[in-house]
């Protein structure tokens, strides 16, 4: 699996969403919590994903 740069740029933003709660103080709100955990794990599953090797 080869990661190209825009790869790593949006494991990085899956990871910014995935930490936004306690970063930017939100994390009192249970459903925006939530919500920024489960996006963030799609954007690094789905950026994960198309990085595989295709046949």
């Amino acid at each position: 699996m080869k990661l190209y740069w825009h790869h790593w740029f949006m494991i990085v933003i899956g990871g910014w969403t995935l930490l936004s709660p306690w970063i930017l103080g939100f994390y009192e709100l249970n459903l925006a919590v939530w919500n920024a955990l489960i996006v963030g794990c799609v954007i690094i599953l789905v950026t994960l994903w198309n990085a595989l090797p295709r046949a």
